[in-house]
């Protein structure tokens, strides 16, 4: 089976009983095609979009190897007490009926195309990022100890309390209080960040689970939910109008991601650069830029006094997003 548009409806009994990150996430399972039991590897990555609406990516690998990507969305409803679902989906332009059931974490059915028919069965999978509460190494900086926000600050001020709140071990963005920076300069080396963006499904876009990691106060990484979408330099893991994650890593929101950073300023000489900036990042430990060039600031940055240390910036851009366990060993 090659690529898809999925459309459909699938059934709960009682919706209430069935909570939407039950449906929302990462599925992964086969295809298998009737009569000659071709199989296609399936990767359908599934978010939740409002009321009774879910949408995504779908990417389905060939018994040639071939992966064939394509959007997916559906929608929930409530009929008697079955979970099932009956839709819509494309191939090679042409409709595929679809029908089959969801429960206790599989989803299998049926697809039904004008060239081929055949089975699937998907599992939702459980994500964690490998490099998920690692600790800081010994020579570290640590940048937030779960406790308090005394080492940082309200960013592009000389000293003014952050605005921003400890909740249950994590630093969360207080919308409209402005963004904070660490009040220690930091320059080269390995950054280790920790976030969690707000289940949002009413919204849409940049308004969904927004902020960003300014390296240096200077050069962002995007935080977004961007769970099922295509890569974007504006999306999860996006360096603004620099660079375009080479894979979309992100998971699902109220999941706990992460960003591994090995950064390296701009080399300046009598006010002059020599040698632009460099940046690889490993998104839930998936390499999503590597020695990319940062040869000028970013949209948002807290300044363009690029020669210099700057503290590390995390974005409000007005949406509770979370952030836990920061540390920064520099570069020896």
């Amino acid at each position: 089976m090659n690529a898809i548009l999925l459309t459909g409806v699938i059934a709960l009994a009682p919706l209430a009983a069935l909570e939407s990150d039950e449906i929302q996430g990462q599925w992964k399972g086969t295809t298998t095609v009737a009569g000659n039991g071709h199989q296609s590897k399936v990767v359908a990555k599934i978010a939740a979009l409002g009321g009774n609406k879910y949408g995504g990516i779908v990417h389905v690998t060939d018994p040639k190897g071939d992966v064939h990507e394509a959007p997916i969305s559906f929608e929930v409803e409530t009929k008697g007490s079955a979970v099932t679902v009956t839709g819509s989906s494309e191939m090679k332009g042409e409709p595929v009926k679809v029908s089959g059931t969801i429960s206790e974490g599989s989803f299998t059915g049926s697809f039904d195309a004008p060239e081929e028919k055949g089975t699937f069965a998907l599992t939702r999978e459980k994500l964690k990022s490998p490099t998920a509460g690692k600790k800081a190494p010994e020579g570290a900086i640590v940048l937030f100890d779960g406790k308090s926000l005394n080492a940082w600050k309200k960013a592009r001020s000389k000293n003014a309390p952050a605005g921003w709140k400890v909740v249950d071990g994590a630093m969360q963005v207080v919308p409209k209080s402005g963004s904070v920076q660490s009040k220690q300069p930091l320059g080269d080396g390995h950054y280790h960040i920790e976030f969690k963006t707000p289940f949002m499904p009413e919204s849409r876009g940049q308004a969904r689970g927004n902020s960003g990691v300014y390296f240096q106060g200077r050069y962002e990484v995007q935080v977004l939910d961007s769970f099922g979408q295509p890569p974007r330099d504006n999306e999860a893991g996006g360096i603004y109008k620099v660079s375009v994650p080479k894979v979309n890593a992100s998971y699902p929101p109220g999941e706990w991601q992460t960003y591994d950073v090995d950064f390296e300023a701009p080399k300046f000489e009598g006010g002059k650069m020599v040698a632009p900036g460099k940046i690889t990042v490993r998104h839930n430990g998936v390499v999503i830029h590597e020695d990319v060039e940062l040869t000028k600031t970013t949209n948002g940055a807290a300044d363009n006094k690029m020669d210099q240390p700057g503290g590390v910036m995390l974005q409000d851009h007005g949406n509770p997003v979370e952030y836990r366990n920061l540390w920064m060993m520099p570069k020896k």
